[in-house]
């Protein structure tokens, strides 16, 4: 954490808002030597928490990233990514399913990809299977995998998957590829 240019960030907000110390530090429930810590560039007496704290009462956001010699952490959890990815898709082949990994669409404007994108070929089942390590925003996340399972029929449709098509929960003819 660069604490020197920390602290000159959430004092240029203040002056911004035409905040004193005392003003901010009333708004985020912390004393006033806390900001002005902050504000010195001493923000490694502060808990994380508390930074966060003051940032909200900002109407800012404290963005805390780790970092590991050459290798970000992202990049870890992108391999374990990947790695549920691949023992996930030979599950599913060991079932009979036909699975793609990072399945791309565009339909109607709507583009996006499908992490694993599986067909199962005696019942005409489709799976949509999302894989994340990190949930930041579980609306976001659900609202991009309803998306997805709206669009799942046309997009195996366009794969050539004849797809059973289930209409207020009944089951009726598969949807054939166009």
């Amino acid at each position: 954490m660069d604490w020197i240019r920390l602290g000159p960030s959430y004092r240029a907000l203040c002056i911004r808002l035409g905040w004193r110390q005392i003003d901010l530090a009333e708004r985020a429930g912390v004393s006033r030597d806390v900001v002005s810590n902050i504000e010195r560039g001493l923000g490694g007496r502060v808990s994380a928490a508390t930074l966060a704290r003051v940032a909200h009462a900002l109407d800012e956001r404290l963005d805390i990233t780790l970092r590991w010699r050459s290798e970000g952490p992202d990049r870890l959890l992108d391999a374990s990514h990947a790695l549920l990815v691949e023992q996930t898709v030979e599950l599913l082949a060991g079932d009979g399913w036909e699975a793609l990994v990072e399945a791309s669409f565009e339909i109607d404007g709507e583009r996006g990809s499908i992490d694993i994108f599986a067909f199962h070929p005696p019942t005409g089942m489709l799976l949509v299977i999302e894989v994340t390590s990190v949930v930041p925003h579980s609306k976001a996340t659900l609202h991009g995998l309803d998306r997805k399972a709206r669009l799942a029929p046309r997009i195996a449709a366009g794969r050539g998957w004849p797809a059973a098509a289930r209409v207020n929960g009944q089951d009726s003819s598969p949807i054939a590829p166009p």
